[in-house]
């Protein structure tokens, strides 16, 4: 569903009216509003499932999605790995501390994959642990190439997670040394 033009401005008219009224307990204007602004209709159909909106899912979505999978899963394991075990992936990725977390993509080529995040992470509220509370989601570098080398090591591994769903150590340090670039190693 791509509403037209003067849908649009029907459906920002009618936000603006509902918004006014403060009406609770129903959709949120601004995140309507937001949504129509941005032509990002899939999040209403995530946010209101029972609207049945049927918006078609972009592929940039299931990229992000997939990115902010791979640093909760990377992020969790880090911190559940023992002492030793958390030495060896410093060893081999001295920067493993950053290179676990999230780092946003830039904003100032890449700013539509911040748009996305921003939705899953504050309105969607899809990944409110690790990434919550964030800030900004811009990196301030680009790392569309970064996250594509680390999903190649880190999806085919999604499947083989253990009885606690956390990576071990080597395969924290697969996917963490995807995060240099082929060139450089």
């Amino acid at each position: 569903m791509k509403p037209t033009p003067v849908e649009k401005l029907m459906l920002t008219m009618l936000c603006d009216i509902h918004a006014s009224l403060g009406i609770k307990n129903s959709v949120d204007p601004e995140l309507v509003s937001r949504t129509i602004d941005d032509n990002a209709l899939w999040v209403l159909d995530w946010k209101y499932p029972r609207l049945s909106l049927d918006a078609e899912l972009p592929e940039d979505v299931h990229f992000v999605l997939d990115v902010l999978e791979m640093h909760f899963f990377l992020s969790e394991s880090y911190q559940h790995l023992s002492e030793g075990d958390r030495e060896r992936v410093i060893a081999s990725y001295p920067n493993a501390e950053k290179g676990v977390k999230y780092q946003g993509f830039d904003g100032n080529h890449e700013s539509h994959l911040i748009q996305i995040a921003s939705y899953l992470i504050d309105d969607l509220e899809r990944f409110s642990h690790p990434f919550a509370g964030l800030g900004s989601l811009n990196s301030h570098c680009p790392m569309v190439e970064v996250y594509q080398r680390m999903l190649g090591a880190f999806l085919p591994l999604k499947s083989d997670l253990g009885s606690e769903g956390l990576l071990d150590a080597d395969q924290i340090i697969a996917v963490l040394l995807e995060r240099i670039h082929p060139s450089k190693r």
